[in-house]
């Protein structure tokens, strides 16, 4: 993953969106490279959302849920790290990563099960690619980031995919090298009222 910039922090980002707000249309594009230039990076995204968070927390309480979260996190972060991949943000059941390509992102999701089921847990897991802004936080898996392939990614992994499912973008799968057809399904879903294909394994 590209270095973390010094300047990319949440103030700065603030700052620059502050300044649009009151700068003339002919100083949008200005600001827009600005804003590119410090926070903008193409990478895969990896969001996975743990299964049976709601369940647990009902029968089992939420200091139980927590351990369970915790472990979950255990499992998942250093993997994510084999593939040369960095963890941007845990929250509650979910946790977001950037990996240098799509196939990286796919094997890490793959191990990332595989891990999971030895330690009886289950997540979904969704994967996107393509510009995102990236913005450092002030405690270590506190950052943030956003771009269309984010919230695709986050709908697939935290409402559409079944338990222990992946599914990729469009995006995704087209930077995939040479995938083997037989091993993934293209479906179709809607979200927010826009079509949107997307392939699962």
């Amino acid at each position: 993953m590209q270095k973390i910039n010094k300047h990319n922090s949440r103030s700065t980002l603030e700052q620059l969106l502050f300044k649009r707000r009151f700068a003339s249309e002919v100083e949008y594009d200005t600001i827009d490279q600005e804003i590119q230039d410090i926070f903008s990076q193409t990478q895969a995204v990896l969001v996975l959302d743990m299964s049976g968070f709601s369940k647990t927390t009902v029968q089992q309480g939420i200091i139980a849920t927590l351990t369970v979260i915790q472990h979950m996190q255990s499992i998942v972060i250093p993997t994510v790290m084999t593939y040369c991949g960095t963890v941007i943000k845990l929250d509650a059941d979910n946790v977001f990563a950037v990996l240098p390509d799509v196939d990286f992102a796919v094997q890490a999701a793959i191990e990332i099960f595989r891990r999971l089921n030895a330690a009886g847990l289950h997540a979904s897991i969704g994967i996107g690619y393509g510009d995102m802004l990236i913005i450092e936080g002030s405690e270590p898996y506190s950052n943030d980031l956003y771009g269309s392939e984010v919230n695709f990614a986050s709908k697939l992994g935290e409402d559409i995919a079944g338990i222990d499912e992946l599914l990729l973008t469009e995006a995704a799968f087209k930077k995939l090298y040479k995938p083997d057809i037989s091993q993934w399904k293209q479906v179709e879903f809607e979200i927010s009222n826009v079509t949107i294909a997307a392939w699962g394994r």
